[in-house]
């Protein structure tokens, strides 16, 4: 994963889940990053027969790899919002 731009980068796991958070420098370092995910997470996800994947984004944070589910707890519990990416 290419997180040049950004500030922090940790993992934890919630509900059993091994989650990546994302701290960048800004929202356009956030977005570059949105926009080289959604391209190469499906091509990532169709080798390993998937067609959706799921992350959080938030002001100046992303969360990778929650199932929809937990996309969706988190984004009510701390803000952001729930994306879920069909390729």
């Amino acid at each position: 994963m290419d997180v040049g731009g950004a500030d922090d980068v940790g993992s934890c796991k919630v509900q059993n889940e091994g989650l990546s958070l994302i701290i960048w420098k800004d929202n356009a370092e956030r977005d570059n990053w949105v926009g080289f995910v959604k391209t190469t997470g499906c091509r990532l996800v169709k080798a390993f027969g998937e067609s959706t994947f799921d992350y959080v984004d938030g002001d100046r944070w992303t969360i990778e790899q929650p199932s929809p589910t937990l996309a969706d707890q988190i984004s009510g519990a701390i803000g952001g919002t729930a994306e879920h990416v069909s390729c």
